[in-house]
Formats: C-alpha cells, sequence, structure tokens
C-alpha cells in the first residue's frame, strides 16, 4: 500500500482524487444558481452554441452507422463515444443545453432560484438549443454532406429521423425520461472530475449508453428531425421518403413526449433524487457547523 493511501481525517474515505458526492451536490447546485441568473442575451448565446455543439456530435453520430446494419452493436458502441464528444464540449468549452439545465431543479428545491428562474432559463435554452442543433442540419444539406458515401448517409439520416417518430406518446415519454437521466447522470460526473480530461471521460461514457440503448435527447432530436425534413424534400432519397412518411402530427408529438421525458428523467430521478440524499436540510445538517 502506498504512503498517503488511507482515508484523510474529515474527508470521505470513498473520494480517491475526484469530489466526493456531497461536494459534487453543492456544485451542480452552485452552476444552477449561477445558470438561472445569466443575462438572457448570454443565455440565449451559450443556448445556441451548445444546440450546435451537440448537432455536430449527432450528425457524426449517423455518419458512422452508415451503412451498418440496425441490430449491429460495436458500431452504436463507436457512434456514441462519438456523441459524447457533443456533450464533452459543452461542459468543456462553454454551453447551454436544456436537458443539462434540468438540474437546476436542485437549486430551485433549495430556493435560491425562483420558479419564474427556472422556467424562463430552460424556455430560453430550448429555443436556443434548437436553432443551433437545426442550423448544423441546414449547413450540411446545403453543403451536400448528406450525399456522401453514394448518398447513403442521408438515407441513414432520413431513417433515423423517421425512426425516432414512429412510436406511441408513451414511448416517447418513457425513452426521453431515460435518455435525460443518462445525460444529466454524465454531468453530475463531470461536476467530480478535477481535469479536463476526466471530464471529457465523464461525459463521453455514460452518452454512449444513450446511444447504444437508442433513447432520447430532444436537442439530438431537434437536428435529426430537421435534417429529415430537408432531406424529404430531395428527390434522390423519394424511395425512402415514399416508404416511410414523415408526418409533422408524428414529429410534434415525438418532440412533446420527449421533452416531457426528459424534463421528468432530469428534474426528479437525477436533480431530486440527489438533493433530497445530499442537500435536504435536516436537522443534523442545519447544525452542522
Amino acid at each position: 500500500m502506498e504512503v498517503g493511501s488511507g482515508p484523510v481525517p474529515g474527508r470521505d474515505p470513498r473520494a480517491v482524487d475526484a469530489f466526493a458526492p456531497r461536494e459534487v451536490a453543492q456544485r451542480v447546485q452552485l452552476a444552477g444558481v449561477e445558470d438561472a441568473n445569466r443575462p438572457l442575451l448570454q443565455m440565449f448565446a451559450l443556448a445556441v452554441v451548445g444546440g450546435a455543439m451537440l448537432g455536430l456530435a449527432a450528425a457524426a453520430s449517423t455518419a458512422v452507422l452508415t451503412g451498418a446494419s440496425s441490430t449491429a452493436l460495436m458500431p452504436r458502441v463507436v457512434a456514441g463515444l462519438v456523441f459524447g464528444v457533443g456533450l464533452a464540449m459543452v461542459m468543456t468549452g462553454g454551453g447551454e443545453l436544456f436537458t443539462s439545465n434540468n438540474l437546476i431543479a436542485m437549486g430551485w428545491a433549495s430556493r435560491q432560484v425562483r420558479s419564474s428562474q427556472l422556467l424562463v432559463n430552460w424556455c430560453v435554452v430550448l429555443v436556443g438549443n434548437a436553432i443551433g442543433a437545426a442550423s448544423i442540419a441546414v449547413m450540411l444539406v446545403i453543403g451536400g454532406a448528406y450525399n456522401g458515401a453514394d448518398g447513403r448517409f442521408g438515407v441513414r439520416a432520413l431513417e433515423v429521423a423517421i425512426a425516432k417518430s414512429d412510436r406511441g406518446f408513451e414511448q416517447h415519454v418513457a425513452l426521453g425520461i431515460l435518455g435525460n437521466t443518462l445525460v444529466c447522470l454524465a454531468v453530475w460526473l463531470c461536476f467530480s472530475a478535477r481535469s479536463t480530461t476526466d471530464r471529457m471521460l465523464a461525459c463521453i461514457l455514460p452518452m454512449t449508453l444513450l446511444v447504444v440503448l437508442n433513447v432520447d435527447h430532444i436537442v439530438a432530436n431537434l437536428h435529426y428531425k430537421t435534417a429529415g425534413l430537408l432531406l424529404m424534400l430531395d428527390p434522390r432519397f423519394a424511395e425512402v421518403r415514399d416508404a416511410s412518411p414523415l408526418p409533422l402530427g408524428d414529429i410534434l408529438t415525438s418532440l412533446a413526449g420527449v421533452t416531457l421525458g426528459n424534463i421528468i428523467g432530469g428534474t426528479v430521478l437525477v436533480a431530486a433524487v440527489y438533493w433530497f440524499v445530499y442537500l435536504y436540510p435536516t436537522k443534523e445538517r442545519r447544525d452542522r457547523p
């Protein structure tokens, strides 16, 4: 056993170099309070950046799956690692995501964030994310990127958009819950990190599960749906379009269900649970110096 590897008095014995869970809870809550108090223009700008970063990662993830069988596991693992880079860029480079901002609910529960601040943040960031994610799809279509691999990239992107719309409302909600549970857990792990490398790995690995399990993230879905709608207009993809149309009603149902599920997953299964375990103001914690 190395010298100094034993427990340090006053420190969580499970902690090695990363912040302990209680410290993570405090850091996440503080970051949420800061996000809720950010000026609206800055909030919106960072949301556009965050949406664009995730849109790039979603497109790259689709490119990895181009030509792969829908049942092949290893291509999905690689695609998941690529998709995780999007959240890693947001968390290390600066950006706002509606999904991760569901963790602001911890500050709201501690009465450090008003309900109006919480709702304004979510609305502004979601709109900014939508613009950022959709703009990546538009630029890829204009640039002809979806014509890559003899058009198979575009076919795969259109298939993804259709598949993520061809579900019932309750399915969208359930997959949205799972999707943002993983996203918020990835963000939670990021706040335990002490280096950029740690932070990026903490983001990428849980996000890999999101792609492997094929669960849903509203910002990524906004990118997929925008790409799908634009590709529907391209005659080169008529065969896919005619076989599986993409009705507007199905798109709206999908987006609404995934958004609701993401809110439940982020605020209830992650924020509320960790707030109760580590930050709930019990008498013991109130009396602690």
